[in-house]
């Protein structure tokens, strides 16, 4: 067996070196090794295992409060449909309030003008009649309506609704 200790001992190179006991320099590492054996065991592996601890934790609470935030964020999410859902529909409802009011303003034009039609139709015939009739106190008793079917109504400039999304 080769034991390098021995032949630096016998060796004209190492002449003059001061020697140590082997056994006390093995005593020495054995007690340094101990006390680091000892603090290994006492404190730096209880440190590393409660800083493994604290990392696990972080995790678990990082996963609870994931879990929170996604709740709040699917509840505040349902809230904001809600109220868009609410101005949906009352923007719907204007609307269709807005249409029922230039219907009703369209059907009662529409109305007058078919009177005033109706009118405007007796009086071609009444005029007819008379062109052709021989009764001369029909004829005096004329009276032009020309000037009161003159008046035409007043146009009804109805806006169609529009929707511009932003």
């Amino acid at each position: 067996m080769y034991n390098p200790w021995l032949q630096c001992v016998i060796s004209k190179e190492h002449r003059g070196h001061e020697f140590i006991d082997l056994q006390e320099c093995v005593e020495r590492k054995k007690e340094a090794s101990q006390k680091e054996l000892q603090e290994l065991k006492s404190s730096i592996l209880i440190e590393h295992k409660e800083f493994a601890s604290r990392i696990r934790n972080q995790k678990a609470n990082l996963d609870k409060n994931l879990e929170e935030v996604n709740w709040a964020i699917d509840d505040h999410g349902e809230k904001l449909h809600k109220q868009v859902s609410a101005v949906v529909e009352k923007l719907k409802s204007d609307i269709t309030k807005k249409h029922a009011e230039r219907i009703a303003a369209l059907t009662k034009t529409e109305e007058r003008n078919a009177f005033t039609i109706s009118d405007i139709e007796k009086c071609i015939l009444g005029v007819q009649e008379l062109q052709t009739s021989r009764d001369l106190g029909c004829v005096l008793e004329y009276k032009s309506r020309n000037w009161e079917f003159r008046k035409t109504p007043p146009n009804l400039n109805v806006t169609l609704p529009t929707f511009v999304a932003y």
